[in-house]
């Protein structure tokens, strides 16, 4: 991932914290930016990890950006880092974000004429 994808994806889910509503052991709450990139990453990959945890019951595991990019060429990091970020956006267009960075509200609305 390049420092601008970095930045573009954190800025990106900062927003959605900020906008979305998710529901989170059954209520309707705004999480931080490092649940939903859990969120988004696990959506990314289609994988959700669940271990048991030390007294009973179960624990969510989500996974780091560097889980997904292990053991992949930076060509290859750069296209996962651009699918991930594409992801995210139309996470954000069908949950009316408005984006704060010109950049993504002009692809906002470059994505909804095409949905048009």
């Amino acid at each position: 991932m390049t420092g601008p994808q970095l930045r573009r994806f954190w800025a990106m889910l900062r927003d959605i914290s900020r906008q979305v509503e998710w529901v989170v052991n059954g209520q309707l709450c705004h999480m931080d930016e490092e649940s939903w990139r859990l969120v988004m990453c696990a959506a990314y990959t289609q994988e959700t990890r669940i271990a048991q945890g030390i007294n009973g019951g179960h624990v969510v595991l989500g996974l780091r950006l560097r889980d997904i990019f292990k053991g992949h060429d930076d060509e290859t990091r750069v296209r996962i880092a651009s699918e991930l970020i594409e992801l995210v956006y139309e996470f954000g267009a069908r949950n009316s974000v408005k984006w704060t960075d010109p950049k993504e509200a002009a692809m906002r609305e470059q994505y909804e004429q095409e949905m048009a």
